[in-house]
């Protein structure tokens, strides 16, 4: 139920939902299973919420919406296959944040380390090409009556 409720989210009929109860930004559900690949524990699926703006009354609307359609969506899913009511999986929020989480990041500090990265990619490249040059390791004397 895990799964498939974040693929009906993700998707295009979750964002449309999404939108109806009033979520404007973009998110994303991510689904998280404990245990690992050799020992997987499905039993209890746990479903991550995420959302992104840069106003943090629309992080709390579209977060609000989004949680709203997870419940709906995942009762109205079960009602239509027969589900009883006493054995339906129910959602249930175990964490959130009290304010959204301001994430910030800055142009110059990704120009800075592409420049960065671009010096020492150059310097690389120079001693690779005096390397071959010289045909031996950099800075090694020439042998006496060998290539210069």
């Amino acid at each position: 139920m895990g799964e498939l409720s974040v693929t009906v989210l993700n998707g295009p009929h979750g964002h449309r939902l999404v939108r109806e109860h009033g979520g404007t930004a973009d998110f994303e559900a991510e689904l998280v299973n404990h245990g690992n690949l050799e020992t997987p524990y499905h039993d209890q699926p746990y479903v991550t919420l995420t959302v992104s703006s840069r106003d943090p009354v629309e992080v709390n609307d579209t977060m609000r919406a989004l949680v709203n359609v997870l419940h709906i969506e995942l009762e109205e899913r079960q009602a239509k296959l027969g589900a009883r009511e006493k054995w339906m999986v129910t959602a249930e929020v175990l964490t959130r944040s009290v304010n959204p989480t301001s994430l910030e990041g800055r142009r110059s500090r990704s120009l800075g380390a592409l420049a960065l990265l671009s010096l020492v990619s150059a310097l690389g490249a120079a001693l690779w090409a005096e390397r071959r040059r010289t045909g031996g390791p950099l800075g090694a004397p020439a042998l006496l009556g060998g290539r210069p």
